[in-house]
C-alpha cells in the first residue's frame, strides 16, 4: 500500500476557522504538507496532476511567517509552546531543499535559538478524557493562547532553561526542531542544544515503574508521543555526532525502542495507543495519528543509524496499520474527536514531519 501525500485532510470546526487564532496552525500544516507533497512528487508518488510546486511550500512559508514574533521568536497566537518548535522544524525541512527559503528563514534560527527560551512561561498541561494533551497558560504575551480557568491556581512562573520545561514531549520537540536547524545550518550551537534537551529528557529513562520515561516532571502519565520523541531524538543524534558519543546515543535509541516495543502500546493491530496505565497496561487510549508518526522517524533514524532494515520492516506495519485503521474508502485520514480544538488540529499534521523520512526508505 502506497503511503499517500493525500491521506491527511485538515478539518477544523466551522467556528474555529474564521480568526486569526488557528490560521497559522493551519499554514503550518500547509507548508508541511506542501513539503511532503512536493517530496513524493519528486519520487513518483504521485500522479502529475495532484503535483505539488515549491512555490505552494514557499507561499505557504510566507504565510506562517506572518505570525512569527520578533520579541520572542515564537509564532504567536498558536496553542503555545511545542507548536512553535514544529514551526521551526517545518521551515528548517523547507529550507534544506530550497535555497531561497534557506536565505528568506536565516533570520528565524538566531532569533528563535536567542530569545525564545527567555520567554515566560506560566503553563500548565492536562489530558482530556480522549487522552489528548490540553495546554492552558497565564496571563502574557500570548494573550490568544488558551487560558487557565480562573477556578484553577496559577502555576509559578517558569524562566525556561535551554528549552526546558515541565513537558518532556515538549522538550522532545525543541530537540527535533534544533537538529532540524542544525542539519541546514552545520552550525553545532544548534546540535549542542538539541543535546542538552536530550540530556534532560534520559533523566526520567527508568524512573517510572513501568520504565521509559514520563510525560511529564510531575509524574502523572507514561504515554506513547513522549517515549516515542526520546526515541527520535536519539536516533537523530546518533547520525550527526561522531566519536564515542554516536554509540552513545545509538545505545539509547536501541534501549528505548526494546522497551517501546515491548511495553505494549502498540496493540494486535500495530496500531498505537496513547499510553499505559498506572499498572503498566495499555490504556486502550485513543489511536491518534501522530503516535503512529512520530515513531516513524525514529525507526527510520536508527536503521540508518544501525543499517538494519528489520526497522524499516516494524515501521512499514505501523504505517501501513494506521492507513487501515485512521483512513477512509477515498484514503483521507480522520482523527477522532474531530471537534477537539486547535490542540488536535495540530497534532493532526505531524504525521507528516516522519512521513517525509521513509519516503526513499520503505521496502
Amino acid at each position: 500500500m502506497i503511503w499517500s501525500p493525500w491521506a491527511y485532510k485538515f478539518m477544523l470546526p466551522v467556528s474555529w476557522t474564521s480568526g486569526g487564532k488557528v490560521q497559522h496552525i493551519i499554514s503550518a500544516i500547509v507548508v508541511r504538507t506542501s513539503l511532503t507533497s512536493l517530496l513524493c512528487s519528486t519520487a513518483t508518488f504521485l500522479s502529475s496532476s495532484h503535483a505539488v510546486t515549491l512555490g505552494n511550500a514557499e507561499m505557504s512559508f510566507n504565510v506562517l511567517q506572518q505570525w512569527f514574533n520578533h520579541t520572542t521568536g515564537l509564532w504567536i497566537p498558536s496553542t503555545g509552546w511545542w507548536n512553535s518548535a514544529n514551526c521551526l522544524t517545518t521551515i528548517a525541512d523547507l529550507a534544506l531543499i530550497d535555497p531561497k527559503v534557506r536565505v528568506s528563514a536565516s533570520y528565524i534560527w538566531p532569533t528563535t535559538w536567542t530569545k525564545a527560551e527567555l520567554y515566560n512561561l506560566q503553563m500548565q498541561k492536562t489530558v482530556t478524557s480522549h487522552h489528548l494533551p490540553w495546554t492552558y497558560y497565564g496571563p502574557g504575551p500570548g494573550q490568544s493562547w488558551p487560558h487557565l480557568p480562573p477556578t484553577w491556581p496559577l502555576p509559578p512562573w517558569r524562566q525556561t532553561n535551554g528549552f526546558l520545561n515541565d513537558y518532556y514531549d515538549d522538550e522532545g520537540w525543541w530537540a527535533l526542531a534544533w537538529i532540524a536547524v542544525y542539519d541546514v545550518t552545520g552550525n553545532r550551537q544548534y546540535l549542542e542544544t538539541a543535546e542538552s534537551i536530550f540530556d534532560d529528557m534520559a533523566k526520567s529513562f527508568n524512573t517510572t515503574p513501568c520504565g521509559g520515561i514520563w510525560w511529564d516532571k510531575a509524574h502523572t502519565y507514561v504515554n506513547a508521543i513522549a517515549n516515542e520523541l526520546f526515541l527520535d531524538v536519539a536516533a537523530h543524534l546518533a547520525n550527526r555526532v561522531g566519536g564515542g558519543m554516536r554509540q552513545y546515543y545509538l545505545d539509547w535509541a536501541e534501549r528505548q525502542w526494546n522497551w517501546f516495543d515491548a511495553s505494549g502500546m502498540i496493540n494486535s493491530k500495530y496500531t498505537i495507543n496513547d499510553g499505559l496505565t498506572g499498572d503498566c497496561k495499555n490504556n486502550g487510549g485513543t489511536v491518534w495519528s501522530y503516535n503512529q508518526g512520530v515513531i516513524l522517524g525514529g525507526l527510520t533514524e536508527l536503521s540508518k543509524a544501525t543499517g538494519d532494515k528489520f526497522y524499516i520492516t516494524i515501521a512499514k506495519k505501523i504505517a501501513d496499520a494506521a492507513i487501515a485503521t485512521l483512513t477512509d474508502a477515498n484514503g483521507i485520514l480522520h482523527d477522532a474527536y474531530a471537534a477537539a480544538g486547535e490542540s488536535r488540529t495540530a497534532v493532526q499534521g505531524l504525521p507528516d514531519q516522519q512521513r517525509e523520512q521513509n519516503l526513499d526508505v520503505r521496502p
